[in-house]
């Protein structure tokens, strides 16, 4: 008898190193130029991929920022990618990017991938997941809204070159959940989960 597939079976989530860096830089250049016209100008979405999404400036996020990259796979495909990191606040993790490709978003991956972090985050002592997304990004906030965030405070940062990024920061508290407790599809947009650093 053979065993059913599921697509859990199918979703491999692993740490990227340098050599994957050209995959994220390519999955975060296909996600924006998707998703953030209207949102932001086109020339700052170019110049924001332009200054964060090289393999270079990978490399320097993963050294300068201890940044965490890590992507997901389905049937061996890149089709998702997340970062995340320690913050000052002692009992708190952020998760700085989470975005998954067009063509797969609502299929639960970016749910997945969200409660990879936190769960991970639990696993560091942490109690609380920060995260910043754009004010007018509302599919995003709604998204993460539905999985217990609520908005913290407004922040707007000079990114350089006249751009800001005009955010909310918004948090969640974490609790332990069973395994299968969470339904991924409640985070399955693009999401804006996006350092305003540099």
């Amino acid at each position: 008898m053979t065993a059913s597939r599921t697509p859990t079976d199918e979703v491999e989530i692993r740490r990227a190193g340098p050599d994957d860096f050209a995959i994220v830089a390519e999955l975060a250049r296909t996600t924006w130029r998707a998703h953030f016209p209207g949102i932001i100008t086109p020339a700052q979405i170019e110049y924001m991929l332009d200054r964060r999404y090289t393999p270079e400036a990978l490399d320097r996020a993963v050294r300068d920022e201890e940044l965490l990259f890590e992507v997901l796979r389905r049937e061996g495909l890149p089709c998702a990618f997340a970062a995340h990191a320690a913050t000052e606040e002692p009992d708190a993790w952020k998760l700085h990017q989470l975005y998954v490709l067009p063509d797969w978003q609502r299929h639960g991956l970016g749910g997945r991938l969200m409660a990879h972090v936190e769960h991970w985050a639990l696993a560091h002592g942490r109690r609380r997941l920060l995260l910043t997304v754009n004010r007018r990004n509302l599919p995003a906030i709604l998204a993460y809204q539905r999985r217990g965030f609520h908005i913290r405070e407004e922040a707007v940062f000079d990114i350089g070159n006249g751009f800001v990024m005009d955010d909310f920061i918004m948090e969640k508290p974490l609790v332990m959940t069973p395994p299968g407790g969470a339904d991924p599809r409640c985070m399955d947009r693009a999401g804006d989960a996006s350092s305003a650093k540099g």
